[in-house]
């Protein structure tokens, strides 16, 4: 039977984290949901990096609070950048701009292109469709369909400017994995020798 510190180091080893208040027995079903891949491990005992890598698989309407607010602040900051949203400020301006586009992007999940405009003007009332453009910082112009017309804008805006921050990220993380490290000796060092 492992120790509790033997336990700790399991976990640890496994990316769970606040593990200090917890009893052996519940320490050991943490390690074994995260082992044998079944149960809900509580967010709270993720490592951020892993709760984030889960967050990028799903839809952002999908996110929990719970997820986002165990996440420090550098990755609410990749966060808005993979959602082609500013991404600058304090941990709570990221997350009421990620909230906000998540519930934007949501509703607007089946308007894909500028045919749609008219549709989206129908389907919302003005002061709706107004609220929606105050809640991403995009115009509102005077009409529905000038409302609709700048929602649907920012959706495609958005999504095509984190589409390449993403992809952007991706080819520099393998850029840097397959950069060979070479050793130059400094020239005090070969003149020495």
């Amino acid at each position: 039977m492992p120790t509790l510190t033997q336990l700790r180091e399991q976990a640890k080893s496994l990316k769970l984290i606040r593990l200090s208040g917890l009893k052996k027995s519940e320490l050991q079903s943490l390690i074994d949901a995260r082992v044998q891949k079944f149960g809900d491990i509580p967010v709270k005992h993720l490592h951020p990096g892993s709760v984030f890598k889960k967050m990028l698989g799903i839809a952002s309407w999908e996110w929990s609070d719970a997820q986002l607010n165990i996440l420090p602040g550098k990755y609410l900051s990749a966060l808005c950048q993979v959602m082609g949203i500013p991404y600058s400020g304090t941990k709570a301006k990221c997350l009421e701009r990620l909230k906000n586009a998540a519930r934007v992007r949501q509703i607007l999940k089946d308007y894909m292109s500028g045919d749609d405009i008219q549709a989206l003007a129908d389907s919302m009332k003005g002061a709706e469709l107004k609220q929606l453009c105050k809640s991403v910082r995009t115009f509102a112009g005077s009409t529905k369909y000038a409302m609709a017309a700048s929602l649907i804008q920012w959706k495609l805006t958005s999504s095509r400017k984190g589409q390449e921050n993403y992809l952007n990220a991706i080819s520099y993380l393998k850029e840097q994995r397959n950069k060979v490290v070479t050793f130059k000796p400094r020239q005090q060092e070969l003149q020495a020798a």
